[in-house]
């Protein structure tokens, strides 16, 4: 069997993009166990079962680690494959990449309020600019406010995410993470969004079919 290279990771801090952390936040790293659809190793090109971007072993996401990791300083709860049927990410479908699901919902704790939702993602076969790759929509409890019980959040390429390939800083993302694999240098982007503050029953992650989105973690603070 041929070997082959050793690969390389980094954590990143705060690039500048991402706001200042509040040491008073509480984060809520949120559990994308259930909601996970695909696993980071690949061993074979386009069979339809992944994982990650389904483009085989020299060009996964095997190198990312698992388990509680803190990215830029906020703390995510990656899924550990070992531990889930081999399923550590959401991987969700785009034109090179149909077969993968149109959504995920990940749940939320109960009375959990929160101020910002972050986002530890990335694309495959990124399109033009500011184009609409997918939506988070933010479900709240119904509380007797007059106001929507949802709030709907595009998610545009250059903007809040890039490709995982040859990643840079973005307008509204930075890259936490970078890595290599057989093919290019790697990353991951985390994204903030500003919240209302009521408490959250429910996140949606909705497929724009632009691209190939892959979520590896979220949390609330």
């Amino acid at each position: 069997e041929q070997d082959r290279p050793v690969t390389v990771s980094f954590l990143y801090r705060n690039n500048g993009v991402l706001p200042p952390l509040d040491q008073r936040n509480e984060y809520v790293p949120l559990s994308l166990t259930r909601a996970a659809n695909m696993g980071c190793i690949d061993e074979k090109v386009g069979d339809g079962k992944g994982g990650w971007t389904d483009q085989g072993p020299d060009n996964d996401l095997r190198m990312f680690p698992s388990g509680k990791q803190f990215f830029a300083g906020i703390p995510f709860r990656i899924p550990r494959p070992g531990e889930n049927g081999g399923k550590g990410v959401i991987a969700l479908r785009g034109a090179q990449r149909p077969y993968f699901p149109a959504f995920a919902d990940v749940e939320v704790p109960q009375n959990v309020r929160a101020k910002y939702l972050w986002v530890l993602h990335a694309v495959g076969w990124e399109p033009a600019s500011r184009k609409e790759v997918g939506r988070i929509t933010v479900e709240y409890e119904n509380e007797g406010f007059t106001e929507r019980d949802e709030e709907t959040f595009p998610v545009r390429s250059a903007m809040e995410v890039g490709n995982f390939w040859g990643p840079r800083t973005l307008p509204n993302a930075s890259v936490v993470w970078k890595g290599r694999n057989s093919s290019a240098e790697i990353g991951i982007y985390a994204a903030r969004f500003k919240l209302s503050g009521r408490k959250i029953r429910r996140i949606r992650f909705s497929s724009g079919e632009n691209a190939t989105w892959l979520i590896a973690g979220v949390t609330l603070s």
